[in-house]
């Protein structure tokens, strides 16, 4: 598992080494399968569909550290790493839609729009900063994808979310230090 997108997904100061989580009690099966479906199904899937379950299976690794370097947890403890997973997948579910909003998030995982706020701050981040690594994450893979290369880039960024084509140029060069017509030309 790369590091970096580990640590997106745990708190801040939390430390951690290699070490095998399949044998984790609680969802060592669920990694060992996730990682089959996707070791077996990746010449078949999308890419969208491989980035989306890879992004399931990083939410399983770091639902398992985080639980056993805590040893004993606490319920509540157990109970904020189960809602934060179904967090993320709500908004992995939803971050095409435009305008999508914390409070929506929220109803649909059925938590406080306050408590949104407090899962992503656990987790190092804010939701606004999540939705959009998130979105140009997308709108990046799908700029280098050779299917899509007919589609305008303005589309692309509009089906990832975005609804200012010069606010998407703008974060993108932001994050990947180059416009996105030289990203899809490279």
């Amino acid at each position: 598992m790369p590091s970096r997108a580990l640590r997106d997904r745990l708190p801040p100061s939390f430390d951690f080494e290699a070490e095998r989580v399949s044998d984790d009690p609680h969802v060592g099966h669920l990694i060992v399968e996730t990682a089959r479906s996707l070791n077996s199904g990746a010449l078949r899937m999308t890419e969208q569909d491989g980035i989306r379950l890879f992004g399931v299976l990083l939410d399983l690794v770091a639902l398992s550290l985080s639980h056993r370097t805590r040893g004993q947890t606490a319920e509540a403890t157990c109970f904020a790493d189960v809602t934060a997973l179904a967090l993320r997948r709500t908004v992995h579910d939803r971050l095409r839609e435009q305008g999508l909003t914390v409070a929506a998030v929220a109803s649909a995982v059925g938590i406080s729009e306050r408590y949104v706020h407090k899962l992503f701050e656990r987790s190092g981040t804010t939701f606004s900063h999540y939705i959009m690594e998130r979105r140009l994450d997308g709108a990046a893979a799908d700029l280098k994808d050779p299917t899509l290369v007919n589609r305008e880039i303005g589309s692309i960024a509009f089906d990832w979310g975005f609804s200012d084509l010069s606010h998407f140029t703008k974060r993108f060069k932001q994050r990947f230090g180059c416009r996105p017509r030289d990203w899809r030309s490279r």
